[in-house]
């Protein structure tokens, strides 16, 4: 998953229950798990991710959303995906080795050439193998979303 998704789920808890309840799992430890959904959240919004036990992954999926009372619950509606943090590396990353790319290339600089285009490779390497690492976590945190706070898609 290289882009954003729209969300929009419902919850039959209120926005104020639904912080109350993530405040109270943030809390929690996690012994022995290897990995969890984690987070913060009021009753207006909340952002949640999903980390493993000493492993970090700057291109792991994140869920943004807001939350408004809904029918007696709570809409939530938000995007999940790459954090903003991880595609500005990218496109910082990229901008900086076209800077020394294109005048090499117009200079014939072999040593520049080949020392970009690697650092290029590198970049797109590194960024695949983060944003495959997080190929499953919208599913683990849309599982946790289902789990503690009944939320499921909207009927729109």
């Amino acid at each position: 998953m290289f882009g954003r998704r729209d969300i929009d789920l419902v919850s039959p808890h209120s926005p104020e229950d639904i912080a109350r309840t993530l405040k109270k799992i943030m809390k929690r430890e996690m012994p022995k798990k290897k990995a969890r959904v984690i987070g913060n959240g009021t009753q207006y919004d909340m952002e949640l991710r999903y980390v493993r036990r000493r492993k970090k992954n700057s291109f792991a999926p994140v869920l943004k959303a807001k939350m408004e009372p809904h029918d007696g619950g709570t809409r939530i509606t938000g995007t999940l995906g790459i954090p903003i943090g991880g595609i500005s590396f990218l496109i910082f990353w990229f901008a900086m080795l076209a800077m020394i790319f294109i005048p090499a290339g117009f200079t014939l600089d072999i040593t520049l050439l080949l020392i970009s285009a690697g650092m290029a490779l590198f970049g797109a390497m590194f960024a695949w193998i983060g944003i495959r690492a997080g190929r499953e976590d919208p599913a683990h945190i849309l599982a946790f979303l289902a789990r503690e706070l009944d939320a499921h898609p909207a009927d729109t």
